[in-house]
């Protein structure tokens, strides 16, 4: 859900609302209470992260049958995967040269 800056033009309190996108509604002051409240245009909080652990493991194991499927082996690629447990779909696509 968004979060909504707002500055109230009577005492200058600013504060945020949680409000549905394109919501089109006076807030009221928490402070003082008057509805003379503006929008204030902020800039969007966008968090960044690492991957996961489990993700990062997960591509590492693959590294293997990606390299091999790369340089067009998939021989090469096939083994490897069989070596992962994959499933018998994944190996036949993989042997193929599609991507599973």
């Amino acid at each position: 859900m968004p979060i909504y800056a707002y500055r109230c033009e009577s005492c200058g309190n600013e504060f945020d609302v949680f409000s549905k996108a394109f919501q089109v509604k006076a807030e009221t002051c928490p402070q003082c209470g008057s509805s003379n409240t503006r929008k204030l245009l902020t800039a969007p909080l966008v968090r960044v992260e690492e991957p996961s652990s489990s993700t990062s493991e997960y591509a590492k194991k693959d590294e293997p049958v990606e390299y091999y499927r790369k340089k067009g082996r998939f021989d090469l690629a096939a083994k490897e995967a069989e070596k992962l447990g994959k499933s018998e779909w994944e190996i036949r696509r993989i042997r193929e040269g599609k991507k599973p």
